[in-house]
């Protein structure tokens, strides 16, 4: 007995599946040596530049009374779109890589007709 097919827009309970629509998820991920959430990390780990650079983000509203507020939030944006621009670059329009194969598994090492000793 199969289940009945559950409308579109609910997951489907089968794992084959998941595994689609895992597939669809794994198509523009970025292999890195660690994880990479923001783009911070992306930044950091593709473009190996300092996102922190022309300031934190989280700062910008202590700048406002500066005197030299306006210049400052004019830099943060500009150097964080033109690492999006680099990472949409070096990510996105990239060529694809191909994976090489994993190697096959050794041949299991045959059983042998000679008896052990502690039989």
């Amino acid at each position: 007995m199969s289940l009945p097919e559950p409308p579109p827009h609910k997951a489907r309970p089968t794992l084959e599946a998941r595994f689609v629509d895992l597939q669809k998820r794994l198509r523009g991920a970025v292999v890195c040596p660690r994880p990479v959430f923001g783009l911070a990390d992306h930044v950091r780990e593709a473009l190996g530049r300092d996102p922190l650079r022309a300031g934190h983000a989280m700062a910008a509203a202590s700048w406002l009374g500066a005197p030299d507020a306006n210049e400052r939030l004019a830099t943060k944006l500009r150097e964080d779109l033109l690492d999006l621009a680099a990472l949409k670059a070096k990510v996105l329009e990239a060529p694809p890589t191909a994976v090489p194969a994993p190697a096959p598994a050794p041949a299991p090492i045959a059983e042998t007709a000679l008896e052990s000793p502690w039989t």
